[in-house]
């Protein structure tokens, strides 16, 4: 039939892919191996890949790898910078010292609930900016955050 090189691009084509395709070889050699499908084939192809893509990023969004081995700031960092990339919402993140959640479980629902408050600050209250204060306290965790601004 065919083979195609490292680039996907067609590099031999027999007569057994020119009677199936249509193509001659001196036309297939060189193209793309994707003129093998059909218009709606590639479209579809296009879907699955933009599926994917929404489906990585969603898994990120949900549970960053920052969670798994770094602390609980260090992740809320990761989340300002996301926030900002993905809704342009400025968010500062401060600690009074440098509160550890030992607690994987612990760690990712503090997260998760600051997520949460920072995306419903945009989707509801249409701010522009967030300030999100950490602060370790009578064996626990404080979390913060003062009056925001207004879009």
């Amino acid at each position: 039939m065919f083979t195609m090189d490292a680039a996907a691009r067609i590099d031999s084509w027999n007569q057994g892919a020119r009677r199936i395709m249509g193509y001659e070889a001196s036309e297939a050699i060189g193209l793309p191996g994707a003129i093998i499908f059909t218009p709606e084939d590639r479209a579809a192809g296009e879907v699955v890949q933009e599926s994917l893509r929404l489906t990585r990023q969603l898994t990120v969004e949900l549970s960053p790898p920052v969670l798994q081995g770094e602390g609980l700031l260090e992740a809320l960092e990761w989340l300002s910078k996301h926030m900002h990339d993905i809704y342009g919402l400025e968010t500062t993140v401060t600690a009074s010292n440098h509160p550890r959640v030992a607690d994987e479980d612990q760690r990712i629902l503090l997260f998760q609930v600051v997520r949460e408050l920072l995306f419903n600050a945009v989707k509801h209250a249409g701010v522009t900016e967030a300030h999100v204060t950490l602060q370790e306290e009578q064996g626990g965790i404080t979390i913060r955050s003062p009056a925001p601004a207004r879009r």
